[in-house]
């Protein structure tokens, strides 16, 4: 199976290689646990081999998305070629750029996002895409419309063989809506931050073995996993 390398040290090595192509994964954890900086890395790998990088944003402008990368001293040229889907400044009333939308409204976001990968996304092209939280398209659109949205965006992403990351928020939302989303995504990471430090597991994930094992991680411009115990 071709595998789309993370970029992030430590995690390919658990992942055999990387993601499967044109599968989706479900990004589990609580708030600060390392979910966005890991999908921002992983769209930052994919700029560096000049691949398409989309990031659905609904919780931060563009300004400060890209701040925050470029703080880990990440190419700023680099990062101006990512697309960038403004779900973030209807909450303010703001502009949302060239391409907008809210998790309020999924059927015209539906419709914005399909015309993008339609015109943008090739199937050689190995794109990559991220919605980064899921967990406001639940709680403005609700549980069910939001698992349509996302199996419908499914189907578009993987027959361009894109690999997507979903972002979701552990413990807000109740574990039926939690199975749901994991039920449609490919496959699980779980990502944690205690007194003990940042940990990660991949639980479930297509064609992998799963590792179903905390594993440390660092914050330092980036992730970096601490996996050689591991693999005694």
């Amino acid at each position: 199976m071709e595998r789309a390398p993370t970029g992030i040290i430590g995690l390919d090595q658990l992942l055999r290689g990387g993601l499967p192509v044109g599968s989706m994964i479900l990004i589990l954890g609580a708030t600060g646990s390392g979910k966005s900086t890991l999908a921002k890395q992983f769209l930052y790998q994919a700029l560096t081999k000049h691949r398409p990088a989309v990031l659905v944003d609904t919780h931060e402008p563009l300004e400060l998305a890209r701040e925050t990368m470029c703080s880990n001293d990440w190419n700023g040229e680099l990062l101006d070629k990512m697309t960038f889907v403004d779900c973030y400044s209807w909450r303010t009333g703001g502009g949302g750029g060239k391409y907008s939308g809210t998790p309020k409204n999924l059927t015209v976001l539906s419709i914005t996002l399909g015309e993008f990968v339609k015109k943008n996304i090739q199937a050689d092209s190995r794109a990559r895409f991220v919605i980064d939280s899921f967990s406001d398209f639940i709680i403005h659109a609700g549980a069910d419309a939001s698992a349509r949205f996302l199996e419908s965006l499914k189907a578009r992403l993987a027959e361009r063989k894109t690999v997507s990351l979903v972002l979701l928020e552990e413990g807000l939302h109740d574990e039926k809506t939690n199975a749901a989303i994991e039920y449609i995504a490919d496959g699980t990471i779980r990502m944690r931050y205690a007194e003990g430090g940042r940990h990660l597991m991949v639980s479930r994930m297509q064609a992998t073995p799963a590792t179903l094992k905390w594993v440390p991680f660092t914050l330092a411009r980036g992730l970096e996993l601490a996996v050689a115990d591991y693999f005694r």
